[in-house]
Formats: C-alpha cells, structure tokens, sequence
C-alpha cells in the first residue's frame, strides 16, 4: 500500500522538483443572516524527473515529508468577521477511483489574516497513517456566524496558501439588506 504523499506532492511541486499538474480550488460563501462556508480540494497528477516513476520514490529520493503547518487559509481582503477559532474537515481521496479515503475534523486558528491548523503535526501523522492510495486532499470549513451590516457590502476573499504562494482564490459578495440568497461568486484560479 502506498504511504500518503499529497503533502510531499505540494512540496515538491511548488519547489519545482517534479513535474506536477495540481488543480486547485476554493470557494467561500455565506447564506443571508450571516451562516458561512469555505471548501476546496487540491488534485495532484504526477511525473518525477529523478525516478520516473511514482511520486512515492520521488519523495524518499527527496527526503521531502509532508508538512500540513505550510497551508493556510487566506482571508485578507475579507469584511466579514471570522471567529478567533473553529474546526474542518480534511478528507484524504483517491481522485481515480473517486474513493474517499479517509477523514478527520481537526481544529484551526485565527492567526492575522489566515486560518491555520491548530495542530499540523496531528495532521501529518493521521495523513501518513491512514491515506493508503490518496492523491487528493479536500477541505471544508465548519459552517460559522458572521455579523452582517445591513447597509455595507459584505465581502467574503478567500485564498488556498501554501509556503506564501496563493495556489487559488475566490471572492463573494453581497449586501445584506436585499434579503437575496443569492450571492456573486469570483472565479477558482487553477
């Protein structure tokens, strides 16, 4: 069985390393009365230059393992006030048999203008432990409240990170006293 690599693969992909395509998405919305959501994924495809073979031999030829602490949840541009904490569900998938798995609810901070895991070690070691053939990695926030201003235009600017590098981002806007569920969504960058 392979050991999960879907942290390894972001490493080394963004450091160059391999030949990697990720597709990588985020989305944040929030319902009218102020109820939020964010959810992603990353989805890796792999060739290595070293091995050729299997991004697991590319990251015992690399010594590179993974490291949740490098990811973070972006919220910089955003007028809605986020909590000070929460919780998320990682889910760990096999993108070719559209298999979950596994997944685990793990605990994140508010640290300036990010979300980060409260715990990243917990994460790395239940990834490595149970993600078997995983080459995919999706998240969802726990829903939370936000005071919304009647008045304002709300933004809600969210952005997957990894190492500092924006990997893809979305926008929703609205205004509170329209009484609209609809809301206007930015696009995913892939």
């Amino acid at each position: 069985m392979k050991r999960f690599a879907v942290g390894a693969m972001i490493a080394l992909c963004v450091a160059g390393l391999v030949g990697c395509k990720t597709t990588t998405t985020i989305k944040g919305e929030c319902e009218v009365g102020g109820r939020c959501t964010i959810g992603g994924s990353i989805i890796f495809e792999h060739t290595t230059e070293k091995t050729g073979t299997s991004m697991i031999d590319a990251i015992d030829a690399y010594g590179v393992a993974p490291d949740a602490a490098s990811f973070a949840i972006g919220i910089d541009g955003s007028t809605v006030q986020f909590p000070s904490t929460g919780t998320l569900v990682l889910s760990l998938v096999d993108s070719v048999a559209g298999q979950q798995v596994a997944a685990r609810r793990f605990a994140w901070t508010r640290s300036g203008a990010r979300l980060v895991l409260v715990d990243p070690d917990a994460v790395n070691a239940w990834a490595l432990e149970v993600g078997g053939d995983a080459d995919a990695l999706r998240f969802v926030v726990d829903p939370f409240d936000v005071v919304e201003s009647r008045t304002t235009l709300q933004v809600l600017d969210v952005s997957a990170i990894h190492d500092g590098v924006v990997l893809a981002s979305s926008t929703s806007t609205w205004t509170a006293d329209t009484g609209s569920t609809c809301r206007t969504f930015g696009c995913e960058l892939q």
